[in-house]
């Protein structure tokens, strides 16, 4: 059984480069991958089934601007 968790992601022109890095509550990279984004949406999948149960930050960063949120894994 694989969970995955969908992060939408907009760029402003086409040929970004960006990272998604997930940190736990502790401030610990648990996961961080790099892309390109081709179009000026496209959806990414993040595979979270490896975390544990908890919150944590995701971070987006183009190298010019980082977004952050905060995500909840709950398992059942």
């Amino acid at each position: 059984y694989n969970q995955l968790s969908f992060c939408n992601v907009s760029a402003s022109n086409s040929n970004n480069n960006f990272t998604i890095s997930i940190i736990n509550v502790v401030g610990e990279l648990v996961l961080s991958k790099e892309y390109s984004v081709n179009s000026s949406t496209m959806e990414i999948p993040v595979d979270v089934a490896k975390l544990a149960k908890g919150i944590y930050q995701i971070k987006l960063n183009n190298g010019k601007e980082v977004l952050r949120a905060r995500i909840l894994i709950d398992k059942y």
